[in-house]
């Protein structure tokens, strides 16, 4: 675990698994949640690749401004990806986003283009907001849930982000990992949550000039990023690879973590070519 500065000071939580010499993957996660998501690839993928995961800006143990403006510039959340590539010294590694994760990967090229890359992962990926179609990737049914998420009480928030963690399973999951869940998304600050659903991209031209590989990855049953978003960012990077996972819903590296680990490996792979042993 490491802490590096942004370009406005703000202190980003960084772990890292695995050998530096080996090619890497950079993992991205979700609202609310933390580098943490992502403990069961770090442990099948590391011996294999360098494996680099961190909080966003107010996220889990990152740091968490008070200001709005941290929250609502592009370039904030595109520095942030620009300054873990640079103080790890990453060397074209492959970004993987996870629901507004692909947001924040679509702000990082929007700023600073694909040079630095090799490649992109989406998954359950939600990039554009606020813009057409964009209205038709999100649940209607859940829209109640996700104005609990916005409340500055934390009963009512912790309320609504068990009903928000149980949504993002297609499967039944014991109450203790829900709980947990919940706890995580409480450390993202109420008036930061707020911010951070408000804000607007379209990202239609910014997927128009990447040119570099890509895999989507969505699962089915996905309640809270509907796959028409994954059908819309495969209309956007005709050389993507897409993958549909059947019974699975939001967190398809968890609920269907062979087959996802399987997935990123053979993308890796092909994209970055074989590892050092």
């Amino acid at each position: 675990m490491r802490s590096v500065r942004s370009a406005d000071g703000t202190l980003l939580n960084v772990l890292a698994d695995g050998d530096p010499r080996n090619p890497a993957l950079v993992f991205i996660h979700g609202f609310a949640q933390s580098a943490a998501a992502w403990q069961r690839q770090a442990d099948a993928l590391s011996d294999d690749f360098f494996i680099v995961r961190f909080d966003l800006r107010g996220h889990g143990d990152s740091g968490k401004p008070s200001d709005d403006a941290s929250y609502v510039e592009s370039h904030r959340w595109a520095d942030d990806v620009a300054t873990v590539l640079h103080e790890l010294a990453l060397r074209e590694p492959i970004l993987i986003g996870w629901s507004y994760g692909g947001r924040v990967i679509a702000e990082y090229l929007s700023v600073y283009g694909a040079g630095a890359i090799a490649g992109i992962v989406l998954v359950g990926a939600i990039s554009l907001m606020g813009v057409p179609p964009a209205e038709q990737f999100g649940n209607p049914a859940i829209r109640a849930t996700w104005r609990e998420l916005l409340s500055d009480d934390d009963t009512v928030a912790r309320a609504g982000f068990e009903r928000f963690s149980r949504l993002c399973f297609a499967a039944p999951v014991p109450d203790a990992a829900i709980a947990a869940m919940a706890g995580v998304s409480l450390r993202l600050p109420a008036h930061a949550r707020g911010v951070l659903l408000k804000r607007t991209l379209d990202s239609a031209p910014i997927w128009a000039a990447y040119h570099k590989p890509a895999l989507i990855i969505h699962g089915a049953a996905d309640a809270i990023v509907l796959p028409a978003a994954a059908d819309w960012h495969a209309s956007q990077l005709p050389q993507a690879v897409s993958k549909r996972y059947p019974g699975v819903g939001h967190v398809a590296f968890v609920e269907a973590t062979e087959a996802f680990n399987a997935d990123l490996r053979a993308f890796a792979s092909t994209v970055l070519g074989t590892v050092s042993r």
